[in-house]
C-alpha cells in the first residue's frame, strides 16, 4: 500500500473457482518468542454477489494440517470504502487498502521450531487481489526477564516464556485448554493459582519439565 510493487491474484481474469494459490512465508523457528504476530497490507473489492474471492491465511508446524487463522471474503474482505462491488477490473487507489493483523502466539514457545505460514486466495472468478508489506513480528523472549500472568486462561492452547522466570497467579480453565509455562531459570506457582477439572498445564523450568491436568 505504499507505492511499491506488490503481489497481485488477477481473479477478474482467473477463471478456476475453487483454486487455491498459495504465496508461502520461509518456514521459521517461533520457539523462542513471545508476541508473535503477522502483519500485511490488503486491497479488494468483489465483482458481485455470486462471483467474488476470498483470502486465507493457514498456520501449520512440524508439516502439521495447517489451520485457517484468517479468512474473509466478499463484501467482508472489499477495502473500498464503503465496501462495494466492482464490475471493472479492481486496481486500488492509496486509500483502498487495510492493514490486518493476526496473532500467532499459539505457535509459540517449546517445540515450535518449523513453523511454516500461507497466505492463500481463494478463487471466485471475482476480482483483483493485492497484497503488500508483510511483516511477522515477535519479541525474543529472553529480552522479557520475568512474565506475571494474573488472567484467566478458559481455551485454546497457550504458551508464555521468560528469560529468567514465571509467576502465575492465574485460573486455567475449560475441557481442552492447555497451558505452557516456560521460564529460562524457574516457573512459581502462587498459592491463588489453580487449574480446573478439563485443563492441562506443562512447566518448564529451566529445562526440567513438568505437566498435570485436572
Amino acid at each position: 500500500g505504499n507505492g511499491n510493487p506488490a503481489t497481485a491474484l488477477w481473479n477478474f481474469t482467473y477463471n478456476a473457482p475453487g483454486e487455491r494459490d498459495y504465496l508461502r512465508l520461509p518456514t521459521v523457528d517461533l520457539s523462542l518468542y513471545t508476541n508473535v504476530t503477522l502483519t500485511f497490507d490488503v486491497a479488494y473489492a468483489p465483482y458481485n454477489n455470486n462471483l467474488f474471492d476470498a483470502l486465507e491465511v493457514e498456520v501449520s508446524s512440524s508439516c502439521g494440517i495447517p489451520i485457517i487463522e484468517y479468512s474473509k471474503s466478499e463484501l467482508t474482505l472489499a477495502t473500498n470504502n464503503p465496501p462495494a462491488y466492482v464490475t471493472d477490473a479492481f486496481v486500488p487507489s492509496c486509500t483502498e487498502w487495510r492493514s490486518e493483523t493476526i496473532n500467532l502466539d499459539d505457535y509459540t514457545g517449546i517445540g515450535f521450531t518449523d513453523v511454516s505460514i500461507s497466505l492463500v486466495g481463494v478463487n471466485g472468478y471475482g476480482n483483483n487481489i493485492f497484497i503488500d508489506n508483510i511483516n511477522l513480528v515477535g519479541v525474543d523472549a529472553n529480552c522479557m526477564p520475568v512474565t506475571l500472568i494474573s488472567n484467566t486462561i478458559n481455551s485454546g492452547t497457550h504458551t508464555y516464556t521468560a528469560g529468567d522466570h514465571i509467576e502465575a497467579s492465574n485460573l486455567i480453565t475449560g475441557n481442552g485448554t492447555s497451558v505452557n509455562y516456560r521460564g529460562a531459570n524457574y516457573v512459581e506457582l502462587k498459592n491463588d493459582f489453580q487449574v480446573d477439572a478439563g485443563s492441562e498445564l506443562l512447566v518448564d523450568n529451566n529445562g526440567c519439565i513438568l505437566s498435570g491436568s485436572n
